[in-house]
């Protein structure tokens, strides 16, 4: 049995930068160095860019478009990216939108990350300068992965192969037990095809699958959910908050006297919430009928995640191992020692797992990189302390649990998901 690794959000992220840039170059070769502005990049020296030589062009440019740039929170698919990340790893249905509606949703993404074909969209990615490391797999793994929920939370029937995704074994493991002598424990499946009913059964209870969960907005006062997951989560929660509330964005205006621009930016919020000034956000959760400080601390989170997780931990202690072994669901398993923040603020923790034809519970390392996300590709180490050498002296890439508990990603120390490390409460100076 092999253990899946989901893909970072910021590796979803950095791909679908390089993706973005790579079309418009394509673009720009037929509409002119205008197409950057697409993408928030306005050149400032001309490309010179020319269908017939490409490769060329992309090497004498006098400017080079730089990924980190592009902002995503301001683009309708990187909205829709981030939603997708959450529904597919977290399975968090989008607030506000049914699943067929979220399905429409994703067309944009489909073609995008399984029909995109172009010369210079592979020039580009063999090309590391413009590329800058970009995957070009994460964003078709978490693709695959919504999709297969999709069928799961539409009713459809699922292939073997969806099945597999959503319980993060093996494919291979997954149809051995379409011969299980189990009952319980058998996958019945007809022409490849497993009856949504029957996939639902199978996989109630499989530690690697997450139910969907969905959230419901209605307009009782001050009544919110726990928290907005991504951008597109708030843009949809100002629309069907104030639609419970017999209110339209336009109505919110008048409540508030907003006329001309001040009403443009307000109508404008449900489709781009990213616009949202910190400063309105008192005003605003008002006509919601919610605390305002449940409402700026949601905007805040969402738009500035980086520093808004600087200002917690300047008062927030380090988790103890009670909380962070409960969370992880496996006190025994975890090195608490060593600690990964993530550029999210999220923090990791080196987890001991169980090899299932062995029994051995060690931790997993690895080199990292291509292939090293797979059981082959790992080195099983039961001891802590070399474990902690491979990965904070030797560069070894090792299976973490989250102190908020779900799934084991692998990371190491240099990976671009990395923000900080550290071992036994000191900070380890991150070598690139």
């Amino acid at each position: 049995m092999q253990d899946f690794e989901f893909p970072s959000l910021q590796d979803v992220q950095h791909e679908l930068r390089a993706r973005l840039l790579a079309d418009t170059l394509r673009f720009a070769s037929l509409v002119g160095e205008r197409a950057f502005e697409l993408i928030g990049q306005p050149v400032s020296q001309p490309l010179g860019l020319q269908a017939a030589d490409v490769q060329a062009s992309m090497q004498r440019a006098a400017w080079e478009p730089q990924l980190d740039l592009i902002d995503l929170d301001s683009l309708p698919v990187g909205k829709t990216a981030v939603a997708m990340y959450d529904y597919a790893a977290h399975g968090r249905h989008p607030i506000g939108l049914t699943p067929d509606v979220f399905a429409a949703e994703l067309e944009a993404i489909e073609d995008y990350v399984t029909s995109f074909s172009s010369e210079l969209f592979w020039q580009f990615f063999g090309d590391p300068i413009h590329s800058q490391g970009a995957p070009d797999k994460a964003l078709f793994t978490v693709w695959e992965h919504a999709r297969a929920r999709l069928s799961l939370d539409m009713g459809d029937s699922l292939t073997v192969h969806q099945v597999a995704l959503l319980s993060r074994l093996n494919e291979r493991s997954v149809r051995n037990m379409l011969s299980a002598s189990d009952p319980q424990q058998r996958l019945q499946a007809k022409e490849d095809l497993v009856d949504n009913e029957e996939a639902r059964r199978w996989l109630r209870g499989k530690r690697g699958f997450t139910p969907t969960t969905f959230t419901e907005i209605g307009g009782v006062p001050g009544e919110h959910p726990d928290t907005l997951s991504n951008l597109l989560d708030l843009g949809r929660y100002l629309a069907t908050r104030w639609e419970s509330l017999g209110k339209s964005p336009e109505s919110v205006a008048a409540d508030l006297g907003w006329t001309g621009d001040r009403k443009a930016y307000l109508c404008a919020l449900p489709a781009h919430p990213e616009l949202i000034d910190p400063r309105d956000c008192e005003v605003v959760s008002k006509t919601l009928l919610v605390g305002a400080s449940w409402f700026t601390a949601q905007v805040m989170r969402l738009k500035f995640p980086r520093e808004v997780e600087l200002l917690m931990q300047a008062n927030e202690a380090p988790p103890s191992l009670t909380e962070v072994s409960r969370a992880a669901g496996d006190p025994d398993r975890l090195c608490t020692r060593l600690c990964f923040v993530l550029n999210d603020g999220s923090r990791w923790f080196p987890a001991q797992m169980k090899n299932q034809q062995t029994k051995v519970v060690a931790y997993r390392v690895s080199p990292g990189g291509k292939g090293g996300n797979t059981l082959e590709a790992t080195t099983e180490v039961e001891d802590e302390n070399e474990m902690i050498d491979m990965v904070v002296h030797r560069g070894y890439a090792v299976r973490m649990a989250s102190e908020r508990g779900g799934m084991k990603n692998q990371y190491k120390m240099a990976g671009r998901s990395v923000r900080e490390v550290y071992l036994d409460g000191q900070r380890v100076e991150v070598q690139a």
